[in-house]
């Protein structure tokens, strides 16, 4: 017996990179895969390398933006294996700008890839999990540029979404037996070939695939609505933000006041500004 072994799982922009490696992964871990990408034969693609490798996988094509795209990947989990245990969101997109040179058609391009497209996958996917009765997993994909990085605005503001789903999703959908992470993945990738200066030896995407092929196992069956960063090498886990730290309350406020209260003693709360980037390990998708 693997890890996975007798378990469906489905993961979307699978056709090259970590996407790749997750779907092969958690195939070499017993699971059959749904390879989902918006290039059919790169999916078909990586679908075959599966097979070869003795592993059950199917190839399917498609854009996760597009409406029904949940449902048709779930059709085709169950038309193929009978049940859909695991889905890792993995496809998105990045196209990095400056404010000053973002366009309303790049903005919204990520918005609908990284979080319209979250939101058609993982809907009819935790419905299906919900009237099985088994449960299952969910494994989203945000990224270390949330905290703010320069040129990545945007993008980073689509993954600080992905958190926030993350969060709340696993709130609802605790009752269930669903369990809802997110992966922060660090690796080389076509969309970051070299993710960082910092990073002189960036992991390839199957050395980051296992922290995917946990969060889907038993192994993480109590682990639900957290963070993991993991670069192939340095694991962590990344906190959700706290509504409240050091405050003042009962006071008359008025602007002079409110700046006096944060120039003063709330001031060792002022948050570092593109916190991200001055971290040992370089964030990326």
């Amino acid at each position: 017996m693997t890890l996975l072994s007798g378990r469906v799982v489905a993961v979307t922009g699978a056709g090259r990179g970590l996407g790749a490696a997750y779907a092969i992964d958690a195939a070499a871990n017993g699971a059959s895969v749904v390879v989902s990408d918006l290039d059919g034969e790169l999916a078909e693609a990586t679908a075959r390398m599966i097979r070869e490798r003795g592993g059950d996988a199917v190839g399917a094509a498609g854009a996760v933006d597009e409406p029904g795209s949940g449902d048709r990947l779930v059709d085709t989990a169950m038309n193929a294996f009978g049940r859909l245990d695991g889905v890792i969101a993995n496809a998105g997109v990045i196209a990095p700008r400056s404010v000053f040179e973002e366009t309303r058609d790049s903005a919204a391009h990520m918005i609908d890839v990284n979080i319209t497209g979250v939101i058609e996958t993982v809907i009819p996917v935790v419905r299906a999990m919900r009237d099985s009765g088994r449960g299952g997993s969910v494994v989203l994909i945000t990224s270390g540029a949330r905290s703010g990085i320069a040129g990545m605005a945007v993008y980073g503001a689509t993954k600080a979404a992905v958190a926030s789903l993350c969060w709340g999703w696993a709130l609802e959908c605790a009752p269930y037996d669903i369990r809802v992470n997110a992966l922060s993945p660090v690796a080389k990738t076509a969309m970051f070939p070299q993710p960082g200066d910092t990073l002189s030896k960036p992991a390839a995407p199957e050395q980051v695939a296992p922290a995917a092929t946990y969060l889907l196992s038993p192994l993480s069956q109590r682990i639900t609505g957290q963070i993991v960063r993991f670069t192939g090498e340095t694991l962590a886990l990344s906190p959700s933000p706290a509504l409240l730290s050091a405050h003042l309350d009962g006071q008359e406020w008025t602007v002079e006041k409110i700046a006096e209260a944060i120039e003063g003693p709330l001031r060792p709360g002022l948050a570092e500004v593109g916190a991200a980037e001055d971290l040992p390990v370089p964030l990326t998708i």
